[in-house]
């Protein structure tokens, strides 16, 4: 594969597999032209090991081959990286849903948890940055972490979360957030559920 040059400002280091940090991060951010960017251990998506030290916030100059996969178009497998900033405001997310704007009803298109198999294959690319109201973060009654919160007067709730820095301990109380930017992701593989990745307390 072709080997090219990204530099890309890191929004989202989740828990691939929710409370494991041994198992390894999705790591996503975006360029300078708003294109996003997965970060992958190889060509089948496999996560990003733990003992890669980039970090939400870094803006990193990356070497990598895309990989793309069925559904997750934006997966590049990770070779080598220099950390060349490590900040960005918060008017950076504004600049990020402007430069690339798309216009759809709910998340990915729907007001549902999930998507089916045929709307995945109409769909724009699995992450999306969004401005979110009443956020909150809570276990559910199988034991997993979980969100709600409202978009554009739509109310999601039970999404998946993955963002360690927000992740609830078991048997604790909710964690009310309120205004926040979130990073939304959808996985290659079905069942096709939203979880949130990251987020940004306003």
């Amino acid at each position: 594969m072709k080997i090219d040059e990204f530099k890309v400002a890191i929004l989202a280091k989740s828990n691939k597999r929710r409370n494991n940090n041994d198992y390894g991060y999705c790591i996503a951010g975006v360029t300078a032209l708003g294109e996003w960017i997965r970060f992958v251990a190889d060509e089948n998506g496999d996560s990003v090991s733990q003992d890669e030290a980039i970090e939400v916030g870094q803006i990193i100059l990356a070497l990598g081959e895309r990989a793309p996969l069925a559904y997750q178009t934006e997966n590049v497998v990770l070779r080598d990286f220099n950390v060349i900033d490590k900040g960005f405001s918060k008017e950076f997310f504004r600049y990020v849903n402007n430069i690339r704007p798309i216009k759809e009803n709910g998340i990915f298109g729907n007001a549902a948890k999930r998507l089916t198999a045929e709307e995945m294959k109409h769909n724009n690319g699995t992450l999306r940055l969004l401005e979110v109201q009443s956020l909150e973060v809570y276990w559910d009654k199988d034991k997993k972490c979980k969100a709600l919160f409202n978009h554009n007067g739509i109310h999601f709730d039970g999404i998946p979360m993955t963002d360690p820095k927000h992740y609830t301990k078991k048997g604790s109380p909710p964690e009310y957030i309120g205004n926040a930017c979130i990073i939304v992701s959808l996985p290659d593989e079905p069942v096709f559920n939203k979880f949130v990745a990251a987020i940004y307390p306003n």
